[in-house]
């Protein structure tokens, strides 16, 4: 493991998200692509693993109402796509629980804040 990067990363699926983040896509898709690229790339015991968590915290404590309502209609159209059809007001109803839970998670992130030391960049 150098620099906190898992032994499985290769520079091919690094360029496979380097291209998919260049892309245009909203702020829910480009967090998420974010999240899973920095999961999979780093250890997250390492400083490096710890700092894209960190970044990943940052960007759920600056997002704005809007931004937070996409990251939940995000999830609920995946987990419906693993589930199957998923009615109208069943999916209303997910939406609302996932938005509750990311608005908690954001509030939580705001009053305990964010290590600047952790998130500065190289």
């Amino acid at each position: 493991m150098e620099n906190g990067i898992t032994r499985d990363w290769t520079p091919g699926m690094e360029l496979r998200f380097e291209l998919a983040l260049n892309g245009h896509m909203s702020f829910a898709k480009r967090h998420h692509l974010m999240f899973l690229r920095d999961t999979l790339k780093y250890d997250g015991r390492s400083k490096e693993g710890k700092r894209a968590l960190h970044q990943a915290s940052l960007r759920l404590a600056i997002a704005t109402d809007v931004e937070i309502w996409e990251i939940a209609e995000l999830h609920t159209t995946q987990a419906a796509e693993r589930a199957g059809e998923i009615s109208g007001p069943e999916r209303s109803k997910l939406v609302s629980r996932q938005l509750e839970i990311l608005k908690g998670l954001r509030t939580s992130i705001r009053e305990k804040g964010i290590d600047k030391e952790a998130v500065r960049l190289k």
